[in-house]
């Protein structure tokens, strides 16, 4: 992106902060968990895709659902023509299909809601164990600071007690500023 033009070494600088993530997965046992836009843009040169194939292979398990950026024209039925696509291929990150879900060694089960997809009003469990039930969603959500004009019902309290009955983390992308509610 252009944002990146005045960096004399853009790789390196990717390299040292994903090296980072990398150690404190290893660190605390757990995986990379990417809630999508790992892209700018869904068509990326070979050099960035080659880039985060090498340094995917870091982490033990990497597992991610699209964000609009990762998809051609925003369309989810496009994503295998996407660098996206290319890293889940090459077997450095497993995707998660909308409203499916990953069952971690962990007891944890996570939860897929791509970019266009939302989770159901109320996540039935059938589970025998009590699993720690993480959504992955790549939605735009607001605490306090917002775009001009963002959604009223895309405000965190009023989407978390519509949409995320039954889990215990909600992890969303396309926010672009993060922040932690409990």
């Amino acid at each position: 992106p252009i944002a990146r033009s005045n960096e004399p070494d853009w790789y390196g600088t990717q390299r040292y902060a994903i090296e980072q993530v990398a150690a404190l997965c290893q660190e605390h046992d757990c995986p990379l968990l990417i809630a999508g836009d790992l892209f700018d843009k869904w068509k990326q040169p070979p050099a960035t895709i080659t880039f985060l194939i090498s340094m995917l292979k870091e982490f033990d398990t990497v597992i991610a659902i699209p964000g609009n950026h990762d998809l051609p024209n925003h369309n989810y039925d496009d994503m295998e023509k996407s660098a996206y696509h290319t890293l889940v291929a090459a077997g450095v990150m497993r995707t998660i299909r909308p409203s499916d879900h990953i069952r971690l060694p962990d007891y944890s089960n996570v939860y897929g809601f791509p970019c266009g997809f939302n989770p159901p009003c109320e996540m039935e469990s059938t589970e025998e164990i009590s699993y720690l039930n993480i959504a992955l969603i790549h939605s735009y959500i607001w605490l306090e600071d917002k775009y001009p004009d963002a959604p009223e019902e895309a405000r965190f309290d009023l989407y978390s007690h519509k949409k995320l009955k039954g889990f215990d983390v909600a992890c969303f992308g396309d926010n672009h500023a993060p922040f932690c509610h409990s």
